[in-house]
């Protein structure tokens, strides 16, 4: 049983009568008393005045009435008191009932303060203190305006304030007229109730008697306080606050992909006042529909017994076909075999039997009980959205993100960065030790820098939103981002000679596409070539080995980067150029024995003797380490006096070679030749043409690539015309920079020896002789026009042709002559042109048969 409202400072006796059948026996007695000289008034709540009104006369006369909560601890009388604006009491009143009135009160600003009268209360308990304002308007009619709105605020559990209160209106009487005014706007206002920071505020017109308003995207477990403000005229007076804290003292489940929540109503009441308090909350009294649902809710609250959404009245709000005011089916039935189910005990209430099991009974709807509100939602957190992921710096991402205010906001964030690339391409940077770092938000922070990541590189970013340990609900979103380079530009030069930049910077914000003009010159240029590119890669696709070159970039709003500066050389695969060699420190020490297996299983073959001044300016010797002793790739051993054996070590202290015992464990570095690729031509590549007096030489070569030179030697072998073995050994060059080679002055009916030899800055690469190139007769035609491989075969199959062509054109004059009457030809005509036809094929065979023609067979 609770006793609703009782008496400060009162004593109540109880008698409990047990009744069989009709037979009534005394079963107890207890007597209590309602106060206590301990008590603080921090602990205790009296009901408070709610529904004020305030009504002012012409006379000066201000009467204030209110209604009584319906919870807390009653008072015999309460203390009114009227303040000026700095808290001082004006008058004071002591009454048993609800109304109060004060004379001879002038326009001006007021408090209004309510305390519950009576021995042993609790020294500074004070229900209520509300402003007061008496205005007047333009026709001197005056007003009172108290600022109390009965402010009321629920949660929402999708994640929502809602906050509702009475119209603040000013009486007034004048004339033996009753009038009432509203207030020209309200202001309402989200603080956090520990720092008081505005979160949200709004305004609204008055309309109608209530008005509410709604604050989405709550925090779970904080305070927050709301407050009213109204407005008249150029007067602005407080007229409502509260506060409430989003407590987590609920049960939540998953269940058909919707989250269900049930929270205790936190005061006993009537079924009737419990299920709309519930629906206030867009929830209602909880059905107990599914098994073991009753033991979980036992669980979340102490309650013997409390109130659930069955309802089996006349005048229920359930449908026909439940028994739960929401709809739910009769799933299951828990009634205890006592239920005391009946007409004036129609209300469903869950209670604990001795064997502390959950069983169903029935209750008169009018007995206050506490309840559980059941609310259900499809959507219970704030998605995220507007994941941004910025370079913070080269080893740092700046992650944002925004929620979209409707649900709850989550209680932590997890952010996962995973390495996804390394975005340097000419030099080879370390990875972190773990490809993915996590780190964990425990606030509602909408931004979060994550450091310790590798420099320019792409990372794969997720964060997951949750609402735990309060509900299992988890959201998830994902982005890429990048980190920034320490350097501005990269370029690489490969080992066939093609030059490529990127800016680094723009790659770092994903504008790799952004188009770029690329601006060089070089030693050999004075003047600038343009090219076109995008800003993840600009080519130059010619270069000169070893020859410097400037550079720079420029964007299309005019951004300009530069002058840049390099030198033509491959770039390294692994380590560090230094002069036509690619250097390489190993990160562990080894014996004399081993550096030159592990060298070479890194891609380091070469075989030279490094010189001192090579080693001396290497540039990274103190960067790279701190050893004073280097083992260096392919150098040599010695004995020493007492004929043990020394290998040759480099000292950088002493900046020379010397000598230390082979097994000694040293750094090691190793080194390679700089790779360099060039294409040079074989001898099916050739197209040769050839004339009395000159030889021609082409083949195809690559538009990108290093500028080669070409040296071109040629030799007489033989004389044609004297059928001689001798040959005569006379040497000629030519020096081109690339094909068609064309090789003059020289002799007809002449075999040539021709040397095509390929340089790279005046270094001979590789070179390729041909020999048997001929050159034809003074009056032969060139072998580019009359290609005949094999002079015997190919000279008869044309004597064959040209014959055949003779004896054609013979043929058709002896038709013509045949059928001159039929196609009324003259025959002198027809003799005429046979004689012609005649002529000419025996002066084409003259000329193309006789000893100096140019099909006349050769002996040899």
């Amino acid at each position: 049983m609770i006793l609703d409202r009782p008496l400060w400072d009162s004593t109540y006796h109880f008698k409990i009568s047990c009744v069989h059948q009709n037979i009534s026996i005394d079963c107890g007695k207890y007597e209590i008393e309602t106060s206590s000289l301990r008590s603080r008034s921090t602990e205790i709540v009296f009901d408070k005045p709610t529904s004020l009104q305030a009504i002012i006369h012409e006379n000066g006369t201000l009467f204030i009435d209110w209604n009584t909560s319906l919870n807390g601890w009653r008072s015999s009388t309460k203390v009114i008191k009227l303040l000026n604006q700095n808290s001082e009491k004006l008058l004071d009143a002591i009454t048993e009932d609800s109304t109060v009135y004060f004379h001879d009160i002038s326009i001006g600003d007021y408090y209004v303060s309510f305390e519950p009268g009576g021995s042993n209360i609790p020294k500074n308990t004070e229900l209520l203190t509300v402003h007061l304002i008496i205005v007047s308007n333009e026709l001197n009619e005056i007003y009172a305006f108290l600022g109390s709105t009965d402010l009321t605020l629920k949660i929402i559990w999708s994640g929502s304030l809602h906050a509702s209160w009475s119209m603040c209106k000013g009486r007034g009487v004048s004339s033996k007229k009753a009038s009432i005014i509203d207030v020209d706007e309200y202001r309402i206002f989200l603080l956090n109730g520990s720092s008081s920071v505005i979160y949200s505020e709004g305004r609204l017109s008055p309309h109608k008697d209530n008005a509410s308003f709604i604050f989405p995207g709550m925090s779970l477990n904080v305070e927050y306080i709301v407050k009213i403000q109204c407005m008249f005229r150029n007067k602005v007076f407080s007229c409502g606050e509260d506060r409430i804290f989003t407590n987590t003292s609920h049960y939540s489940t998953l269940y058909k992909n919707k989250t269900e929540i049930y929270v205790p109503t936190g005061f006993p009441s009537i079924w009737s006042h419990l299920n709309d308090h519930c629906l206030m909350s867009r929830g209602h009294l909880v059905s107990l529909d599914r098994s073991g649902l009753d033991g979980s809710l036992w669980d979340l609250s102490s309650f013997q017994d409390f109130w659930t959404g069955g309802n089996i009245c006349r005048n229920s709000p359930a449908p026909s076909y439940s028994m739960w005011s929401d709809g739910s089916l009769n799933a299951r039935i828990n009634f205890a075999p006592d239920s005391e189910l009946d007409g004036s005990h129609c209300c469903v209430k869950s209670s604990r039997n001795e064997q502390n099991q959950s069983l169903w009974k029935g209750e008169s709807c009018d007995t206050i009980l506490y309840g559980i509100c059941e609310y259900v939602f499809a959507e219970i957190m704030d998605d995220l959205s507007d994941l941004r992921g910025e370079s913070g710096s080269s080893n740092s991402i700046s992650l944002s993100w925004n929620t979209q205010g409707l649900f709850w906001q989550p209680t932590s964030y997890s952010i996962q960065a995973c390495l996804n690339r390394t975005l340097y391409s000419s030099t080879i940077i370390a990875g972190s030790s773990e490809n993915c770092s996590r780190i964990l938000i425990n606030s509602t922070q909408t931004s979060v820098s994550v450091n310790d990541l590798d420099e320019f590189s792409e990372y794969d970013l997720k964060i997951t939103a949750s609402l735990n340990p309060y509900f299992l609900v988890n959201k998830t979103l994902y982005v890429k981002s990048r980190t920034q380079s320490s350097k501005s530009v990269e370029f690489t030069i490969s080992s066939n000679g093609i030059f490529q930049t990127t800016w680094l910077r723009k790659v770092a914000l994903f504008k790799e596409e952004e188009s770029i003009r690329l601006n060089v010159s070089s030693d050999g240029f004075n003047s600038y070539q343009y090219l076109n590119g995008t800003a993840s890669g600009t080519e130059l696709s010619s270069l000169k080995l070893g020859e410097s070159y400037t550079y720079y970039l420029e964007d299309e709003l005019g951004g300009r980067l530069g002058p840049l500066e390099f030198e033509a050389y491959p770039n390294c695969t692994n380590g560090i150029r230094n002069y036509t060699f690619c250097m390489f420190i190993l990160d562990k020490n080894l014996s004399y024995g081993d550096r030159n297996e592990e060298c070479r299983s890194l891609g380091f073959n070469s075989d030279s003797i490094l010189s001192e001044s090579q080693l001396i300016h290497f540039h990274l010797w103190d960067i790279v380490h701190e050893s004073l002793l280097f083992w260096i790739q392919s150098n040599g051993s010695s004995l020493d006096s007492k004929n043990r054996t020394l290998c040759r070590a480099w000292s950088r202290s002493l900046k020379l070679y010397t000598f230390t015992e082979c097994n000694e464990k040293l750094p090691v570095l190793c080194f390679g030749d700089i790779q360099i690729d060039i294409t040079t031509p074989t001898r099916k590549d050739l197209k040769i043409a050839s004339g009395p007096t000159h030889i021609t030489i082409d083949w195809s070569t690559p538009r990108n690539g290093w500028y080669v030179n070409y040296t071109v030697s040629y030799m007489d072998e033989m004389i044609f015309h004297n059928r001689s073995k001798r040959t005569t050994q006379i040497e000629s060059q030519i020096r081109v920079h690339g094909p068609p080679i064309n090789i003059t002055g020289l002799l007809p009916r002449r075999s040539y020896s021709v040397t095509v030899m390929t340089a790279l800055n005046n270094n001979t690469v590789r070179s390729l002789t041909v020999e048997g190139l001929s050159t034809t007769s003074d009056r032969r035609m060139s072998r580019e026009i009359a290609i005949l491989t094999n002079p015997k075969r190919d000279v008869l199959y044309a004597q064959i042709s040209l014959i055949s062509i003779c004896a054609l054109l013979t043929f058709i004059a002896i038709i013509l002559l045949a059928w001159s009457r039929t196609l009324s030809l003259y025959p002198e005509n027809l003799v005429q042109l046979c004689f012609q036809i005649s002529t000419l094929c025996f002066y084409i065979s003259f000329m193309l048969f006789t000893k100096d023609g140019p099909l006349a067979m050769d002996s040899e």
